[in-house]
């Protein structure tokens, strides 16, 4: 009886302690502790309860598949006149070191381009462009950061100018948040449309 009033006092004292430990993690926690040592006191281990994996005790570590990003625009050029200049080869951007059409067959155009990096290396991606005049461009991004990217322009006719809007999903970046990634592409489309608009005024 007096090993068993010891045993008592001992657990006694680690459960006092495990409230102390977990106590700021919040009463859930606790609970689950309180069921472990209430089944050592009992001298009954429940493995069932010590090897339980209770989600809602953690924070849910979420996986983010894809970045949504939506942007548009107005081009100071009719329609007429965009789709003229969307298919030629001498595009002048200057996140691009180079940026060769590759292969043309019907509404099909593919880009091989040099992008470059921050520090002015470069990276090469392949641009592939399926092109539906007047009304919209679908583009697919291999290799690159833009690796996976899948985007959509599309063309709104509005006498001597032209809406453009811009929807697409991007592959996340591993250890950039998403808010920092969105940045990063509103910035690089931004200075390419600008640049497009630039490139427009100089067509005649």
């Amino acid at each position: 009886m007096k090993f068993l009033n010891i045993l008592s006092h001992i657990f006694h004292e680690s459960l006092v302690n495990a409230y102390r430990f977990v106590g700021i993690a919040g009463q859930r926690e606790i609970s689950l502790y309180k069921k472990v040592f209430l089944g050592l006191y009992t001298v009954y281990i429940t493995h069932r309860t010590l090897i339980c994996k209770d989600v809602s005790l953690y924070p849910m570590q979420t996986t983010i598949e894809k970045i949504h990003y939506k942007s548009d625009g107005i081009f100071n050029a009719p329609v007429e006149k965009v789709w003229r200049y969307v298919p030629a080869a001498d595009h002048q951007h200057s996140a691009f070191k180079t940026y060769n059409v590759v292969e043309q067959s019907g509404n099909h155009v593919t880009v091989k381009a040099e992008i470059y990096n921050p520090d002015r290396t470069t990276q090469t991606s392949t641009f592939k462009y399926t092109m539906s005049p007047p009304k919209q461009m679908e583009t697919t991004v291999i290799g690159g950061t833009l690796d996976g990217a899948r985007f959509t322009h599309t063309y709104t006719p509005l006498g001597e100018t032209t809406r453009v809007d811009l929807e697409g999903d991007f592959n996340p970046i591993p250890g950039v948040t998403e808010s920092e990634q969105l940045k990063s592409i509103d910035a690089f489309f931004t200075t390419a449309f600008n640049e497009d608009n630039a490139n427009l005024q100089k067509m005649k």
